[in-house]
């Protein structure tokens, strides 16, 4: 049912169409306008991006991109499917797969738009540390910091 590979061209242009209303508006409140290029981006220029399918269809992307030497920004972005459909395959798909990004990196960490309920639900399940509210973006809108170390 569902299954998870490299992330392409193809699979960007998808979710960028299909983004969930939540994901839409944090990026809004990030200032990113091109939502497909953003993902474009992602799935071309860093070799840790992944998207996930439901059946032959891309119903999330996600990722960690570098920031300095084992320190990285994981992020992720979906359709409505990961929750209206397959919420609880993706957790689990979603637990076992956070080891394997987290494997070149000491530390994750990146912020949470405050009003994504979802993202913050599911952050929380994967055990990251909720570090403080920041307020961020050409809107000024509330962020929530968040990060988790490796564990040994």
């Amino acid at each position: 049912m569902i299954s998870f590979k490299k992330s392409t061209e193809e699979d960007a242009k998808h979710i960028a169409m299909n983004l969930r209303k939540a994901d839409i508006q944090e990026l809004d409140a990030l200032g990113i306008e091109n939502k497909y290029q953003s993902l474009r981006s992602a799935a071309l220029d860093y070799g840790g991006c992944f998207t996930g399918m439901l059946y032959q269809t891309p119903i999330t992307m996600f990722g960690v991109a570098p920031i300095e030497e084992r320190i990285g920004s994981i992020w992720l972005l979906g359709t409505d499917a990961i929750t209206d459909r397959v919420p609880m395959g993706f957790l689990k798909y979603s637990k076992k797969l956070l080891p394997v990004l987290m494997e070149q990196y000491d530390l994750v960490c990146n912020m949470v738009h405050a009003e994504n309920v979802v993202h913050v639900k599911w952050l929380e399940w994967l055990g990251f540390t909720f570090i403080r509210e920041v307020t961020y973006g050409p809107k000024n809108e509330q962020f929530i910091e968040f990060a988790k170390i490796k564990e040994s």
